[in-house]
């Protein structure tokens, strides 16, 4: 039986974590183009969503778990499969959500390449994946499954077996660093539209639990990016990125911005 003081705090990180959905959704809104059916894909879907489902929105989903594709009730189609491998049709999906998933590929960019390829004109793509460089991030990538997966089950609360967990094996690939993704975003095509570094479920709830924790991120919070010049933040554990494919008159319009003064008054003068 937990401390009502606990209970407390419990309930100021379940209020944070309401407030960061309605902000996503709010953000997603924003930035969807004008529709209907939106056709939408969840990638690596699990057995439910983390966004919220509009209901004119036509929802295919993908997993490697037969298990979790039956349990999940907000999909239109199901697809059981690797989004490493999978291929779907260039410019199938109007809306890609990919949450608590490229952290456990192998071949991370593989797979965001296949989404690239399978997003509209238009289109949004949402990555959701904790920050290796965190110190939940880096006890994560060096941590072996084993142990990690006993942490989830006596420290957080995991109470489900091991066939029902929703923990899976993490790789934890540099190539997400949030920057990378960014990077290999723009060489397909893709914009930046909004980054979110925040302190993630996980790390919060641990605070909540135990007051020694709390005071020990909270000095690392406070210490290391004023030692490594604002380079490391510890306490930035995940990370939310909304990528845009823009339209065809969009990627027109940025071309003709990048030319030079110089070089427009060239080709006038010829």
């Amino acid at each position: 039986m937990r401390c009502p003081r606990v209970e407390q705090r419990i309930k100021r990180v379940d209020a944070f974590l309401r407030s960061m959905k309605d902000r996503l959704h709010a953000e997603i809104r924003l930035h969807l183009p004008v529709k209907t059916p939106l056709r939408v894909l969840e990638a690596g879907c699990g057995s439910s969503s983390q966004i919220t489902i509009e209901p004119e929105w036509h929802v295919t989903g993908i997993d490697l778990s037969e298990r979790q594709l039956s349990q999940n009730r907000v999909l239109h189609e199901k697809i059981l499969g690797n989004i490493e491998t999978h291929r779907w049709e260039p410019e199938s999906f109007d809306l890609i959500v990919c949450w608590d998933v490229i952290e456990h590929l192998r071949n991370p960019e593989q797979a965001l390449r296949n989404l690239f390829g399978a997003l509209s004109q238009g289109g949004l793509l949402v990555l959701a994946f904790p920050h290796i460089l965190s110190i939940k991030g880096l006890i994560t990538k060096f941590t072996p499954y084993s142990v990690a997966s006993a942490f989830y089950r006596f420290a957080i609360g995991e109470t489900r077996d091991t066939t029902e967990s929703s923990q899976f094996p993490t790789h934890m690939r540099f190539g997400i660093l949030p920057g990378r993704i960014t990077a290999l975003a723009q060489e397909h095509g893709l914009e930046l539209s909004c980054q979110y570094l925040y302190e993630g479920p996980v790390q919060r709830y641990f605070r909540a639990l135990s007051r020694v924790a709390n005071a020990g991120f909270s000095a690392a919070g406070l210490l290391l990016p004023i030692m490594t010049f604002g380079r490391f933040h510890p306490n930035h554990t995940d990370c939310i990125l909304i990528l845009k494919k823009p339209v065809a008159h969009d990627l027109t319009d940025t071309a003709r911005a990048r030319v030079s003064p110089s070089t427009k008054k060239e080709h006038h003068d010829a």
